[in-house]
């Protein structure tokens, strides 16, 4: 049985436990400066700014960003919870080391999704083996996209009307084969055992005691360092007394990276402590 050692995030900063890592973040300690950057960077936004990609036209506006693909390539986009792309990545088909690397990266990136154009040239059977491979490990192929050298169009697998790309501008990011372009902070600090916990953590040390409405600003900046990056969905509830001042932060439930099933019974029993903000 192989052993995989993961990187603890505890242990990376020297810490014991998640309130002295906190301690040093709270004081900006110059030993985590790193993960102060990191979440700095968390509370701008989301990842590069791309907007989630709702529409087949929005999945063509961003690959015109890119080459496009040439005979059994293949341009896979993995994206968040909210369809917002987070890795990019241009490979062979055929190339199964290849292939393994982008499936890894992909989804140390965050993702939980994708998107992916290929050549008009690739077999039916071809594309259907895109879909089963990145399925089995549970990435949902939210939709595939061919280009047609000749027509100079892409066409949606689902919804079957070709785009013609010389109504569109040509901004090459340069993704050769082989290339990939990760959205977000070039860091690790996502993929460390324990970040969840302590992510989650620090955003509740941070909203606890502040005023709902006149420090929504920060509340909202808070909530995103500690879930932007989770895999799957959560459900909680921020308690509040009769002031507006958050008395209690608790993540009730926990799902699928694209659901979260809901007790009611949990939900009203953390309800009686007071009016609450659904998170």
């Amino acid at each position: 049985m192989a052993v995989i050692q993961l990187n603890n995030l505890y242990e990376h900063f020297g810490c014991a436990s998640k309130e002295e890592l906190y301690q040093k973040v709270a004081t900006d300690d110059v030993s985590v400066r790193s993960l102060v950057d990191f979440f700095d960077f968390s509370k701008g936004e989301m990842n590069s700014g791309e907007k989630g990609i709702s529409s087949p036209q929005d999945f063509v506006e961003f690959a015109m960003k890119n080459k496009m693909p040439k005979e059994d390539e293949v341009v896979s986009v993995f994206c968040s919870t909210k369809n917002e792309p987070l890795y990019l990545s241009r490979y062979n088909i055929d190339d199964q080391v290849r292939l393994k690397k982008v499936l890894k990266e992909g989804l140390n990136a965050g993702g939980v999704s994708m998107f992916y154009l290929s050549n008009s040239s690739m077999s039916k059977d071809k594309e259907a083996d895109i879909d089963n491979y990145f399925k089995i490990f549970g990435i949902d192929v939210l939709d595939g996209f061919s280009f047609d050298e000749y027509n100079n169009t892409i066409t949606s697998n689902q919804e079957m009307v070709p785009y013609n790309l010389d109504q569109y501008t040509l901004s090459f990011d340069n993704v050769a084969e082989g290339d990939s372009i990760t959205y977000s902070l070039h860091n690790d600090i996502n993929t460390y055992q324990g970040f969840d916990e302590f992510t989650s953590y620090f955003a509740n040390q941070e909203i606890e005691g502040i005023h709902v409405m006149k420090d929504n600003a920060k509340l909202k900046r808070s909530l995103k360092v500690g879930y932007q990056y989770d895999w799957q969905e959560s459900f909680g509830v921020i308690a509040c007394d009769s002031n507006g001042k958050v008395v209690s932060v608790n993540e009730l439930f926990r799902g699928s990276p694209n659901a979260s099933i809901v007790e009611k019974k949990c939900l009203q029993r953390n309800c009686w402590r007071g009016k609450t903000c659904q998170r």
